[in-house]
């Protein structure tokens, strides 16, 4: 071992004891984080296969619905899969482990997410277009934020992903829930549900990246079962709660059609299309 390498082992060293220190913990994986990981590509893998079995049996209206789910928690499963394996590690000019697959997972999945409520609130494409963009410089930003070389740089990434978590807040609870005033009560209700369920569950995230990358108050060991948690809620029952719902578009496309074809017989204008359709 020449002096240069053990120049590089003495610093690689001192930012461990560095991050360790911090974090009042262990920088690495223990059994409760390995188990926490596999816990999580296991439970969205049982989604994926669910959404899957389910979907066989959907019908032509309805299938978007099950195929958007089954792409988030595949998606999550890869993801997942990368972490538990050790193949999605990223150590930080600190020492600090960080897994790049979760904000892959959180980059493609939530927009789909998104296009779920989109879909469900009949929104125009430029309201997705709009909530997906922020969306994913929401999640870059924290990314940035979680291996910032500063704490000063650190704080203002955070503070940069927040201010882009405030227009989806404002479009989800606002823009898009006017848009189903006027459908079936059944979707309203529906969208009112999932909407509200996506922010609090949503909330989550930015809460956990303070407790262990902002105020370093929690391990990585932590981390990983928190957030194992919390996507099992955003995504595989979120899809579930979604799925389990899907009659009230086939109502709705029913009395659609029959509406038609009565108001055709006395010239009487159709009511509006289903919700399900994006408007452009």
């Amino acid at each position: 071992m020449n002096l240069t390498d053990l120049t590089v082992y003495s610093d690689s060293k001192h930012h461990l004891l560095w991050a360790e220190s911090m974090v009042g913990g262990s920088t690495e994986l223990n059994n409760i984080g390995n188990i926490a990981l596999w816990v999580g590509v296991l439970e969205h893998a049982f989604s994926t296969l669910g959404f899957i079995i389910l979907g066989l049996k959907a019908k032509k209206e309805t299938a978007i619905f099950y195929n958007i789910n089954i792409l988030i928690c595949s998606i999550s499963t890869y993801c997942y899969l990368l972490m538990a394996t050790r193949e999605g590690d990223y150590v930080t000019y600190h020492g600090h482990l960080q897994f790049w697959p979760r904000y892959f997972e959180f980059t493609v999945g939530t927009p789909l997410l998104l296009l779920d409520l989109g879909l469900v609130a009949n929104a125009e494409k430029s309201q997705i277009f709009f909530i997906v963009v922020c969306d994913v410089f929401m999640m870059w930003s924290g990314w940035s934020a979680a291996i910032a070389k500063t704490e000063n740089v650190k704080w203002v990434m955070f503070g940069v992903s927040c201010l882009f978590f405030a227009p989806i807040l404002s479009t989800l609870l606002g823009t898009l829930r006017n848009n189903v005033e006027s459908s079936p009560i059944a979707v309203k209700k529906l969208y009112d549900f999932l909407s509200l369920y996506t922010v609090v569950i949503w909330s989550g995230y930015p809460i956990i990246w303070l407790l262990r990358d902002g105020f370093h108050l929690i391990d990585l060991n932590t981390e990983c079962v928190m957030h194992t948690i919390i996507d099992m809620f955003a995504k595989d029952v979120f899809g579930y709660i979604l799925i389990s719902n899907h009659h009230v578009f086939e109502d709705h496309d029913t009395v659609d059609t029959v509406t038609v074809i009565v108001d055709a017989e006395h010239n009487v204008p159709p009511l509006p299309p289903s919700p399900r359709a994006i408007r452009t």
